[in-house]
């Protein structure tokens, strides 16, 4: 298949992209792309961390002793440093009223089936860079579901490690945080979608497509 997105406008003909496969889609993202073809080897895409407590019986029973407690999240480092505070109210500390606590608060959190019980999964912002660090003030019985820290035992798990995509063109590697590259090819934008190999056409004949 091909995705095909016209450049912008000025006067001048339009000058289209388009690529091959079903691993990406690429549209100008610059009235200056150079005509011609590129060798994309999609080969990894970007994901967040995926994190998930322990299984437990009830998702709706309170858990610890049932006082207030604050989850604090942080990723990132230095000028990307993130801080996410989540505070659990009284009354809120079953797995689906932390669950939704961290919804409030802008987290990607969720509740799912576990064998014979519940976890609570955690899922951060795509790119390896946006691994989460997570501390518990309060209840240490939540502080001992909760927590997270790489490398340690207790606490949450990690299911999943936070990856930056990889792909390279025309034998160079690039890697980015999300799915969005605009680095790899002056001018074009891609969106990757899947692992794969794609070629992408930079034509300024728009009748020759």
């Amino acid at each position: 298949s091909r995705s095909v997105a016209p450049g912008p406008t000025g006067g001048k003909p339009d000058i289209p992209a388009s690529a091959s496969g079903s691993a990406l889609s690429a549209k100008l993202s610059a009235a200056s792309a150079t005509p011609g073809k590129y060798a994309v080897d999609v080969q990894q895409l970007a994901q967040g961390q995926k994190l998930e407590t322990r299984a437990v019986a009830d998702k709706d029973a309170a858990l610890g002793n049932g006082g207030a407690s604050v989850i604090t999240v942080e990723t990132g480092t230095g000028a990307n440093a993130r801080k996410t505070t989540v505070r659990i109210d009284p009354g809120e500390t079953s797995l689906e009223g932390i669950a939704k606590a961290m919804r409030e608060a802008g987290l990607d959190a969720e509740v799912a089936k576990n064998g014979d019980g519940y976890a609570l999964n955690l899922t951060g912002d795509t790119g390896a860079a946006s691994g989460m660090r997570i501390g518990v003030a309060g209840d240490p019985v939540l502080g001992g579901i909760f927590s997270y820290q790489q490398g340690k035992e207790g606490g949450m798990r990690q299911v999943a490690a936070a990856q930056d995509a990889r792909l390279v063109v025309d034998g160079k590697t690039v890697t980015s945080a999300t799915h969005s590259v605009t680095e790899a090819v002056p001018g074009l934008a891609l969106t990757l979608k899947e692992a794969g190999k794609s070629e992408v056409e930079v034509r300024s004949d728009p009748a020759a497509l």
